[in-house]
């Protein structure tokens, strides 16, 4: 006999769970309302006994529903199901900044700095975005800044909210609430008084974060949880350029982001974001920073309902075939495509229109196609592209590399005209 499925709220049928951790479980469900795949996360029912603590956690909730940022997972609803709280939250599918960084280290590398640096700076407006609203996070970690497969755009995600207490250093004191590799001194829970978390217990989570994705290694690494207390709260922050000497500007910042004493941090993700732009303007070589990363970003009212396409590839060949593919592909909407022969001029292009959808070859002379995104990414509305990257030698690309790009289509050359369209089809883009 079939099991009926579980429906939450009268309009969210369960599909399977995603995870679970100290606050509860996350499940994949279909809202049937609006016919849309969403996330739930309900609390466990024997913190839901605690009136503190669902109190707590519908507050953060609502006030997380408020956040509007592309850089932010997004809260849509909050009830209670058999008197359990649960909110739903946008679902989105992709590799965690974890995941990418030790992919780079099996394969003997960091991530590139550029992207690295795009992925902080997002990131961290995405963070400020949320202190603006008085919530703190309680727990950023490489695990909780996701890449949307697809399109590469950085957001945070699994708010803490009223988290469980995770561990205990000292009976009789506070518990510790986080993950330790990422902890600032407060969250120890060692203070006879206890410190509160505060936007600036984020900034310190954020500085481990942003240490680890530079260096390919956390900022302290221990043998036991005591031995990584006492190292965040009494040692000397490390200088990330003795791992990686073309990111010494970063020294200071990581450093005041991770100052033990809360008050000398930066006070929050805005100020945070903004010294991480000016390190990393400092620390990437002449002509390596794009000067247009910061223009303001074009307006989208009025742009008409076209798709427009970039093919961006050095055989003309190839780009007038990709074209045929498109059209072929797209031939019930208007469409323009647009022609680049290497990745500065696909880049110039793409500043006076972005593209919808992006053809990009990974082998190409002077900026390579990993190169040629990883900029492209950092212009206004660049995480809104979807790219299908194309190569002669697929399998000696390593698609590993595109994670923290968003990347999830890739083709080998050569490909026939009608199987390039039928992919490209299933890439058509959804506006925000």
């Amino acid at each position: 006999m079939t099991k009926s499925p579980v429906v939450v709220d009268g309009r969210y049928t369960l599909e399977r769970e995603l995870g679970r951790g100290g606050m509860g479980r996350v499940y994949l469900a279909r809202d049937t309302g609006l016919d849309r795949v969403v996330a739930l996360k309900v609390i466990d029912p024997e913190l839901a006994r605690n009136a503190e603590v669902s109190a707590l956690f519908r507050r953060e909730a609502m006030a997380l529903a408020r956040v509007r940022s592309d850089h932010v997972v997004q809260v849509y609803a909050y009830g209670t199901h058999e008197g359990a709280p649960f909110f739903v939250m946008e679902y989105v599918e992709g590799a965690d900044l974890e995941v990418s960084i030790e992919s780079y280290a099996q394969n003997g590398g960091v991530v590139p700095l550029h992207r690295a640096g795009t992925i902080l700076k997002q990131a961290a407006s995405g963070l400020a975005a949320v202190h603006a609203h008085g919530i703190v996070h309680r727990d950023i970690k490489p695990s909780n800044i996701l890449v949307e497969a697809g399109t590469g755009r950085p957001l945070l995600i699994d708010f803490g909210l009223a988290q469980r207490p995770t561990m205990t250093t000292n009976p009789g004191l506070e518990p510790a609430i986080g993950t330790p590799l990422y902890m600032a001194p407060e969250q120890w829970g060692l203070d006879v008084v206890p410190t509160a978390a505060s936007p600036a217990t984020d900034v310190y989570g954020f500085g481990a974060t942003a240490f680890e994705l530079l260096t390919g290694s956390p900022p302290f690494v221990a043998e036991t949880a005591q031995e990584l207390m006492r190292m965040h709260m009494t040692a000397a922050v490390p200088k990330a350029s003795s791992l990686r000497p073309s990111i010494g500007p970063f020294d200071a910042v990581l450093q005041r982001a991770m100052a033990k004493s809360a008050a000398d941090r930066y006070p929050d993700g805005g100020a945070l974001g903004r010294a991480i732009e000016e390190a990393l303007q400092i620390a990437l070589p002449d002509g390596a920073r794009d000067e247009h990363d910061s223009m303001p970003a074009p307006s989208l009212l009025g742009r008409p309902a076209a798709l427009t396409a970039l093919v961006v590839d050095d055989d003309d060949t190839f780009r007038t075939f990709a074209e045929r593919a498109l059209r072929l592909a797209f031939k019930d909407v208007s469409l323009q495509v647009r022609h680049a022969a290497d990745g500065t001029q696909g880049l110039a292009l793409a500043r006076s229109e972005m593209p919808d959808l992006l053809v990009l070859d990974f082998d190409m002379p002077g900026l390579n196609g990993l190169e040629t995104l990883s900029r492209l990414r950092a212009l206004p509305h660049g995480n809104h592209v979807r790219v299908l990257v194309v190569s002669g030698e697929i399998e000696r690309v390593g698609r590993w590399q595109f994670d923290v790009l968003g990347v999830v289509h890739f083709v080998a050359k050569p490909i026939a005209v009608r199987d390039l369209a039928q992919l490209l089809g299933t890439m058509r883009p959804v506006r925000r």
